[in-house]
């Protein structure tokens, strides 16, 4: 499996562009910073949503990690109990679904700290908080396209 880091380009249009780059040393996003782009610091909120557009585009989601706001595991029944209706409400591909559902009362004081989801393809992948992705090289060459889609960006090379 290779680490990766999503990266927001600065491009002198209109468009933002996504780069994924490795990671192998799994550095802080704060190293991706230069002139010409930077980390794309996803939070809760941004995965939930993304993987809703992910599932809309053709991938299934498979598991959520949720933590509290000390970014530790929350108790496992609670984990199973708040896991399973938001899987379903992200692999629906239905955003707003997913959001109302994350910013619930049920979900007060939870968060998600990462996202598994099969690719069309087969493959499986790992989007975490901060934009870090987890895949085998042949899935992320895979999924490049469907993140930068989702995330309304242009893919870049």
């Amino acid at each position: 499996m290779s680490v990766l880091q999503l990266v927001v380009t600065q491009p002198e249009d209109e468009f933002a562009g996504l780069a994924v780059l490795p990671n192998p040393k799994q550095a802080a996003p704060e190293a991706f910073s230069s002139k010409s782009g930077h980390a794309l610091l996803l939070g809760s909120n941004d995965l939930v949503e993304v993987a809703a557009k992910l599932a809309a585009l053709g991938f299934q989601t498979i598991s959520v990690d949720l933590v509290d706001r000390h970014f530790s595991p929350i108790e496992e029944d609670r984990s199973e109990q708040l896991a399973a209706p938001l899987l379903v409400a992200m692999d629906a591909g239905d955003v707003e679904l997913a959001r109302n559902f994350h910013e619930s009362k049920m979900m007060a004081g939870v968060y998600v700290s990462r996202v598994r989801l099969r690719s069309p393809g087969g493959g499986v992948i790992a989007l975490a908080q901060d934009g870090v992705l987890t895949a085998d090289d042949s899935t992320a060459a895979d999924v490049k396209k469907g993140l930068a889609e989702a995330m309304h960006m242009r893919l870049v090379e």
